[in-house]
Order: structure tokens, then C-alpha cells, then sequence
């Protein structure tokens, strides 16, 4: 908040809503490869001056990412690359003050780009919200931008494919929904459904509630004043999350102590109807318990073993009636 501040600006949305393209548009020039697979760009790109490039490659800037320059095109869809990437570009056109991101999808089916798509909204000072007809309403995305306008961040809706017809008159109804459901307020902007965009990279992305267009918008905005509701949005998030944490750690805690008494309470019923002395049920049935934890060898001795005592039992039993007769008739 002190000195020459900068604003992150991200560049996000669902699955082929044209991020890339806005990107560029932004810029000026081709620095995200465009990708029409779905979940394909797995990590994201930031333009940056060569100033703020050098902060954000030494870690100051940035610090979830691990950042490395921009060699290559198709770095950006390569899944070899640690999920925590951040691909670096110098824009020599953008001033100090702004840094643009580009991002993997927000309603991807990879699982690795959920953590990416946190790191990234805890990032952004400012969200630009690429939207479609068939995106704005998704629960994974509307979820996205909410959570994000709940922490402070400053969300800039643009519908893009959109129909111009009637001074955009369905892209301005599905941009109120959209508000209304994340709880973003303020400027929109919108762009034509036009194959042929971004082959000219000097199209400006205009807004349908003011005069000027998102660059000029974002270039007007107060850094610090932004800075500051990030920062005080970021704490009263993190306060209410961790009450709601507490709130269900007490409740955890209840349930348990309540388990601990149900049981207590269980044992404390069967100590009164058990019965120390086994029956002779009981003895065999252990003795068959121990028989089958025994090797072959022991077990065939075991068997053995019981035929013999068995055996002798029951020849002890002759014996005994045949002593007990001889003694009661020999007087």
C-alpha cells in the first residue's frame, strides 16, 4: 500500500469463453496462445513491464507462483510443468502500475486447476469476468467470481459473443443476472460474437453503462483505494470463515463428547450382564479358534492331542463307575 503501487489484473472465466482473446486484446499482442480444448491452458501467463516482469520473476510481486520467463508458445498447455507455474511475458506497453493475467479455466474438469484457480483469485486486485450465453449462469463459475467479490476483489463483467442487436439488449439482462447472483456492482462490457476478433489486436472492449472502453477503466482506477478494499475484504472473509470454522469445531466437539457418553453408558449395560465364567460352548469354540490359528503340524498334534484326552475321559469314566461299584459291594 506504500510507494508505486500495482493492480493484478486476472483475465478469467469458464471453459472456451475466449480469455485468451481478451488477453491479447489487452496487451496489444499475441502473448497467450489461443485454445479451443477444453481444460487445455493449465497454466497461467502474466504480461507484465519489464520492471514488474523482474519483481514477478524474483518472487516479490507474486509469491504462490513460481514464475519463469515465457520461451515457448505452447508452454502454457504443457501438464509437464509444476501446477504452480506462472509463465512471464514483457509487455513493454503496459505501464508499472497494471499486470495483466491470463488463466487456465475456472470450471475445469482437471482437478489440479482448482488449486491453481485459488491461488489465482487470491491473487487478482481486479477480476475481469469472461462470460458467454452459456457460461454466465454455471454454478462452477458463478461460484468463482462469488466467493471472489465476497473477499474484496473488484470484478469487471464482460460479456463476450455477445449479440450487438438492440444496443446489446440480451448480453445487458444476462449481465444484471450475473451481478445479481455474484454480487459484483459497477461497470460492464461486452464484445460481438466475431470470428475474425483478435486478428486485430487495436479492438477496444467497450463498456454498456459509460462512456470508454476496459483498458481506459482499468487505467483509471485508484491503485491504492483498490489495494485497500482487497485488504480489508481479504480480512473480513478470512474473520467470517474462521468463525463458521470455530462454530464447526464446537459442533464436532458436542457430537463426540455425546458418542463418548452413548458408549460409556453401553459398556456400562453390557458389564452388567456379562458373565465371567464360559460356558462349555465357550471353551470349544475358542479351542477351535486357537486350532485354526495353529500350522498344519500343530494343528494335526492339537487333534490328536483331543482325541487322547477325550479318550482318556472316557476311560477314566469307566474306571471311576467300576471302582465306585466294586467299592460299594465289597463290604
Amino acid at each position: 500500500l506504500a510507494g508505486e503501487g500495482c493492480l493484478v489484473v486476472v483475465v478469467a472465466g469458464g471453459t472456451n469463453t475466449g480469455k485468451s482473446t481478451v488477453f491479447n486484446l489487452l496487451n496489444g499482442q499475441n502473448l497467450s496462445p489461443i485454445v479451443n480444448t477444453a481444460a487445455a491452458t493449465c497454466h497461467p501467463v502474466l504480461a507484465a513491464s519489464p520492471a514488474r516482469a523482474a519483481q514477478v520473476l524474483e518472487g516479490k510481486l507474486l509469491p504462490e507462483f513460481s514464475a519463469s520467463r515465457l520461451t515457448r508458445p505452447d508452454a502454457p498447455v504443457d501438464k509437464s510443468l509444476p501446477g504452480d507455474a506462472l509463465l512471464i511475458a514483457e509487455n513493454p506497453k503496459l505501464p508499472d502500475q497494471i499486470v495483466v493475467m491470463d488463466t487456465p479455466d475456472v470450471d475445469s474438469i482437471d482437478t489440479v486447476n482448482w488449486e491453481v484457480a485459488e491461488h489465482i483469485r487470491a491473487a487478482g486486485d481486479v477480476i475481469v469476468a469472461v462470460l458467454t450465453g452459456e457460461k454466465y449462469k454455471d454454478r462452477r463459475v458463478v461460484e468463482f467470481f462469488r466467493e471472489a467479490r465476497a473477499s474484496g476483489r473488484l470484478i469487471a463483467p464482460l460479456m463476450n459473443k455477445a449479440n450487438p442487436a438492440n444496443d446489446y439488449t440480451v448480453a445487458r439482462q444476462q449481465l444484471l443476472e450475473f451481478q445479481s447472483d455474484t454480487g459484483a456492482s459497477g461497470r460492464v462490457f461486452a464484445l460481438p460474437h466475431d470470428f475474425d476478433l483478435g486478428k486485430s489486436l487495436d479492438v477496444a472492449i467497450p463498456s454498456l453503462d459509460a462512456d470508454g472502453d476496459l483498458w481506459t477503466f482499468l487505467h483509471e482506477l485508484d491503485i491504492h483505494e483498490t489495494k485497500e478494499q482487497v485488504f480489508a475484504g481479504t480480512v473480513d472473509r478470512f474473520v467470517v470463515q474462521a468463525d463458521a470454522f470455530i462454530q464447526r469445531a464446537h459442533q464436532t466437539q458436542h457430537a463426540i463428547e455425546s458418542a463418548i457418553g452413548t458408549f460409556a453408558e453401553s459398556a456400562r449395560a453390557f458389564a452388567e450382564r456379562y458373565d465371567p465364567s464360559p460356558g462349555e460352548a465357550v471353551g470349544g469354540l475358542f479351542h477351535e479358534f486357537v486350532q485354526a490359528r495353529r500350522g498344519p503340524l500343530r494343528r494335526a498334534i492339537g487333534s490328536t492331542s483331543a482325541v487322547v484326552v477325550r479318550g482318556a475321559g472316557a476311560v477314566g469314566g469307566r474306571l471311576s463307575c467300576v471302582f465306585t461299584t466294586e467299592a460299594t459291594l465289597d463290604p
